[in-house]
């Protein structure tokens, strides 16, 4: 309590608030702490403006949505998220903010605003997608800084014709940084799984570069959906992978690690295990003993947590 009262007073620096969150979700993956500690803590940031903690406290929230992605209490955790983000976003829109801490403050409304889309709510994504409309018509609608933002929470509506204009989109861009926006944030953030298949199947076309591939691969890796759908893909394709890259290059095992340490169960662990003993690739031993070590945790985390997680749960 004590701990809390400190935080909410504002009183700690904001890397003392940043360093006290990161030690205790560190804490909390190690299994030395409490996941139900973890989002009490989060609680007490419910008043905080500032773009580097907030950094801290979206990777605390991404990771608990990892664990919680096919519990049935992922939808409380939503509402959770929406309501730790409900001060920050009265204070935040789509606009360039200028001055000595411009660019932070900008950063920070364009972390949040994506957030806020990602855990749901409808308001922001309705922005977005009114800007994205203009940005298909060839307006300019929003800054380069927000373009991301909007290409995300746009893709969470999953309207197909979406989908096309940002697949029309990619092959018209010059910039590659607006390519990689397009297929990283917007693509891979589509929440209809057949949409997110199409979006795997263009990210090894003609119309991506070859080294783009993986990190396109391994940003749908990150959707909700997207564990089974990028594995099954994975093992469907993994001779014409093995092809493109080779072994010894350093893109195939970021990619073998990209597709198979989301899963969450000690079954699926052995499932990775399996399938590269029995289909190895040179050169990738070292990322799937990693990304087996990672559904390990995962599943220890959500055998020690879940009880205790689903009871904080309840009345959100």
């Amino acid at each position: 309590s004590t701990l809390l009262k400190a935080v909410e007073s504002g009183l700690l620096t904001p890397l003392d608030r940043l360093n006290i969150l990161d030690d205790v979700f560190s804490l909390i993956s190690g299994g030395y702490e409490s996941a139900e500690t973890g989002l009490r803590l989060l609680q007490a940031y419910k008043s905080e403006d500032t773009y580097i903690v907030w950094k801290t406290i979206a990777k605390a929230l991404g990771n608990l949505n990892t664990i919680l992605v096919k519990q049935a209490v992922l939808s409380n955790f939503q509402r959770y998220a929406l309501d730790l983000l409900s001060m920050i976003k009265t204070k935040v829109d789509w606009n360039i903010v200028t001055g000595p801490q411009g660019y932070l403050t900008t950063q920070l409304h364009s972390l949040v605003l994506s957030n806020l889309g990602k855990f749901g709510d409808h308001s922001v994504r309705v922005q977005a997608k009114e800007q994205f409309d203009g940005l298909v018509k060839g307006k300019e609608t929003c800054s380069a800084d927000f373009r991301s933002t909007v290409y995300s929470c746009t893709a969470a509506l999953s309207d197909p014709n979406d989908f096309e204009s940002m697949k029309e989109m990619h092959i018209a861009a010059k910039l590659q940084e607006e390519k990689n926006q397009l297929t990283m944030y917007g693509m891979a953030s589509f929440t209809d799984p057949q949409i997110l298949r199409q979006a795997l199947e263009f990210s090894i076309s003609e119309n991506v570069r070859i080294q783009d591939s993986v990190h396109v691969i391994a940003s749908i890796a990150t959707n909700d959906l997207g564990p089974d759908l990028v594995w099954k893909f994975f093992c469907e394709n993994q001779s014409v992978f093995e092809e493109r890259y080779g072994s010894g290059m350093f893109l195939l095992p970021l990619l073998v690690k990209s597709v198979s340490e989301r899963f969450l169960t000690n079954e699926e662990a052995a499932m990775v295990e399996q399938h590269f003993a029995e289909h190895p690739i040179p050169g990738s031993e070292r990322s799937v003993s990693q990304a087996v070590e990672t559904i390990k945790l995962n599943a220890a985390w959500i055998n020690r947590d879940m009880k205790a997680i689903q009871a904080f749960l309840a009345d959100f």
